[in-house]
């Protein structure tokens, strides 16, 4: 009964920082705050009763004190290459790839959710390579950079809004390396957990919640693959459900490429614009570039038809949107796949639902 008022507490102190995060995301300051205002809350009720530091230990309220101490003596001798075991990795080989594979998808979903989130422009390339410097030598005192990617929306939440805050940044880490633990033994225990649910409840928002607030613009599959990838990863294992999602969406990319070939029989009704019939991801965004530099260069209006494009990446979308803020001097038009730009705020892009908007706004 003690450990359910605690989940239940806890699940309802994270959902309230989730909400409040999303609702003031624009104050960097609003999680810190928030916990040391739930840490001053918990002493100071504790001490209003009479308790002490000791009683709120037994009472579990603060984590027991432990004489364990970290110095780089024990790390050296967890990572030792002595200790590499063939045996052992063939017996680990599932979590092993499990965490490589989680890794490879972690930087390209950060990158994407992190620009939206901030407005950041971030170049793909240059995160993989930073991040692949720093895990080859971060590795052999086993912290791996990965996760600082993961966390860079929570950081920048916190304060950290340039990049004098990230070189600042291993300061706090070494503190933490001598103090961590006396840290630790002061800081209340549902403050210990709450920042993992509250990162877990946060992702979970963004990507159910969020998912299912646009099923109305984008439809009720996006939602669903999630959902059905989600599931199968709770129930059956990761490696699963990123296959299962992994052909769900390798079948439904088939499926538009042949809508796409139905279209290009079809005429484009504008003949001066840059009219694309393929899809538009990463693969085919440079193809994509290269055509609209010349209508670019040619006018000082670009029209885009996507009338017959029946799919659009993140990536070609933030690169479009870039394209146009960095070229104010050019008036934009595109026609078809409004959903994508709707809410780009750019005062030289004009948008259109299809030809008839289009043909009503000539005459």
């Amino acid at each position: 009964m003690k450990v359910l008022v605690f989940l239940v507490i806890l699940f309802v102190i994270s959902a309230i920082g989730v909400l409040l995060s999303e609702k003031f995301e624009d104050f960097s300051l609003l999680i810190p705050l928030y916990s040391l205002f739930i840490t001053v809350l918990i002493y100071g009720v504790g001490f209003s009763v009479g308790a002490n530091i000791e009683t709120l230990r037994k009472l579990s309220w603060l984590p027991q004190e432990s004489d364990t101490t970290v110095n780089l003596k024990h790390l050296q001798d967890c990572i030792s290459l002595k200790k590499i075991n063939i045996k052992y990795i063939y017996e680990n080989a599932v979590t092993i790839i499990t965490l490589a594979t989680v890794n490879l998808i972690y930087l390209p979903l950060n990158t994407a959710t992190f620009s939206l989130a901030t407005g950041i422009k971030a170049n793909f390339n240059d995160e993989v390579f930073t991040q692949a410097i720093g895990n080859f030598f971060t590795m052999f005192i086993g912290a791996p950079t990965c996760f600082i990617c993961g966390n860079s929306i929570f950081f920048r939440k916190s304060g950290g809004v340039s990049k004098f805050y990230g070189l600042l940044l291993p300061i706090p880490a070494l503190l933490l390396y001598k103090y961590g633990l006396t840290i630790k033994h002061y800081t209340p225990t549902i403050i210990l957990a709450f920042f993992p649910m509250f990162f877990g409840l946060s992702t979970c928002y963004s990507a159910f919640y969020c998912s299912y607030k646009n099923t109305k613009k984008f439809g009720n599959i996006d939602f669903i693959v999630i959902s059905l990838t989600a599931l199968i990863c709770t129930f059956f294992g990761f490696i699963e459900g990123v296959i299962t999602g992994f052909l769900v969406n390798f079948i439904l990319l088939i499926k538009e490429y042949n809508k796409q070939n139905k279209y290009k029989k079809d005429k484009f009704l504008i003949e001066n614009a840059l009219a694309v019939d393929y899809l538009l991801f990463f693969g085919s965004l440079s193809i994509f570039l290269k055509n609209l530099s010349k209508y670019e260069k040619n006018s000082n209006t670009v029209i885009i038809d996507f009338t017959k494009c029946t799919y659009i990446d993140w990536l070609a979308r933030d690169t479009i949107i870039q394209r146009i803020k960095d070229n104010l001097n050019i008036n934009y038009t595109i026609i078809g796949q409004n959903i994508h730009f709707e809410k780009s705020g750019l005062k030289t892009l004009v948008l259109f639902q299809n030809y008839t908007d289009w043909l009503h706004r000539e005459i």
